[in-house]
């Protein structure tokens, strides 16, 4: 199937990039939106002509979108919210602000969640006194699944009880887990989707 995907794929780039006054270039490129930087987006979006913007077949998808990334950039005040920890206590993001904080939202049942634990590990042990905090959001539907595959973690655990619908994940448009954010001392945004495996650099320079 290779073959055919990648035939697909050029198909719809090239569609949605180079026809600019068809309704159904925005359905190509709201399938596509996930897998681009809001950079990306934002200029095809805006190369549409203005019938496009407001007709097109998913246009108030993209503008909806493009609203809430434009405030999850670098940069930008980290959005706050407040989950339930492992004991029920809510706890509220913003109560970390003089810390530089990962956030990682993953679930108990995501193979490439559990794959990117060891590498949190070693670094919350390695800069955890020197100001780093995890704060990992769990989108789990069952709550024993996520109390037990938590139960052994040493930083903060909480969980979005609306799961993938949650309003966390909304606020910080998760479209796929695991997804990171690394936020400095000021509670500002400084990196969006980071791979956890390269972000040392970045934690040791904000610390």
């Amino acid at each position: 199937m290779e073959p055919y995907r990648k035939q697909y794929k050029d198909y719809t780039d090239k569609f949605m990039k180079t026809r600019t006054d068809s309704y159904f270039a925005t359905q190509f490129l709201n399938m596509s939106k996930g897998n681009m930087t809001y950079e990306d987006v934002k200029a095809i979006w805006e190369s549409y002509s203005p019938d496009v913007q407001k007709y097109g077949v998913c246009a108030q998808d993209i503008k909806s979108e493009l609203e809430v990334l434009a405030k999850v950039r670098p940069g930008k005040p980290a959005p706050d919210f407040t989950a339930k920890d492992i004991n029920g206590k809510p706890f509220t993001l913003s109560s970390l602000k003089g810390k530089v904080v990962i956030i990682d939202f993953w679930a108990s049942w995501c193979v490439p969640c559990r794959k990117s634990n060891p590498h949190m590990r070693e670094l919350y042990n390695k800069y955890h006194a020197a100001g780093l905090e995890i704060y990992q959001v769990s989108v789990d539907p069952d709550e024993h699944f996520w109390k037990t595959s938590t139960a052994a973690i040493p930083w903060i655990c909480v969980r979005d009880e609306d799961g993938i619908q949650g309003k966390s994940l909304t606020l910080y448009n998760v479209q796929s887990i695991p997804t990171f954010f690394l936020i400095d001392r000021t509670n500002t945004l400084q990196a969006r989707d980071a791979q956890i495996k390269d972000i040392e650099a970045a934690i040791k320079n904000l610390l």
